[in-house]
């Protein structure tokens, strides 16, 4: 599934394999060769990776149980969530799909289903880009939620549960001491279902909030279309968002 060439800070030379089973009696695994594949060594038994990447002294397997690292190739650790050390922005997502070092920089790129993350000093600290429509722009809606249906099975999975984000703008002229964000959710036939934290905002920007898709007991919503309702400075924003177990 995935092959990579590494030369190590000595000179020798690695070739790394990613691969799944084809029936009962294989596994999926990660294995390396220093020898043009006279011998192999297997490690990450069980783990699907899906990319490899490397330095000349570490490499990196992007799995779906996230971003593992290696010094030897036999002992592993994995990295934490990514989250960005100027806006506190979390990636909700086990998976990763991509990773690449940049030995120009050394900069470590993670791609996961949930943004694009980057660190320069072996995962300290982290930024993260991710894609979204602003509601400050002309002619968007002021609150929307995304992805959206939101599938808790399959989306941005992290710690056994999905998540679907929803986002929202505060202008200038909204910037107050006591500016805060509520968002509540209700079931179809308008009963409450969950209110999440609210949120004190002393600067303008896009935010986020994220939803679990469980109620306030900590169980897993039924299948439904759901109400949301945003409560920003006495004002109201409404949206819908679609669960599909």
């Amino acid at each position: 599934m995935a092959l990579h060439r590494q030369v190590t800070a000595d000179g020798t030379e690695r070739i790394w394999a990613a691969t799944v089973e084809t029936d009962q009696s294989e596994r999926r695994a990660v294995s390396f060769t220093e020898d043009d594949g006279e011998t192999w060594y297997i490690t990450l038994l069980g783990k699907r990776a899906h990319n490899i990447t490397s330095s000349s002294d570490a490499v990196y397997v992007a799995t779906d149980n996230g971003l593992y690292k290696s010094f030897d190739g036999l002992n592993w650790a994995r990295f934490h969530s990514a989250v960005d050390s100027l806006t506190g922005e979390q990636v909700w997502a086990e998976a990763a799909y991509g990773a690449l070092f940049d030995s120009r920089d050394s900069t470590l790129w993670l791609g996961t289903p949930d943004g694009l993350a980057r660190t320069r000093d072996a995962g300290v600290s982290w930024e993260i880009e991710r894609s979204f429509v602003s509601t400050s722009d002309s002619g968007e809606v002021r609150f929307y939620a995304y992805p959206n249906p939101f599938y808790p099975a399959e989306n941005n999975v992290r710690g056994g549960s999905g998540h679907v984000r929803f986002q929202y703008h505060i202008s200038a002229d909204e910037v107050g001491a006591s500016t805060t964000a509520r968002i509540s959710i209700y079931d179809f036939a308008m009963d409450p279902v969950v209110s999440l934290t609210s949120r004190q905002h002393t600067t303008e920007g896009d935010f986020r909030q994220v939803w679990d898709g469980r109620n306030d007991a900590g169980h897993q919503v039924a299948n439904g279309v759901y109400y949301c309702r945003l409560t920003l400075i006495n004002t109201e924003y409404w949206t819908k968002v679609m669960v599909i177990k």
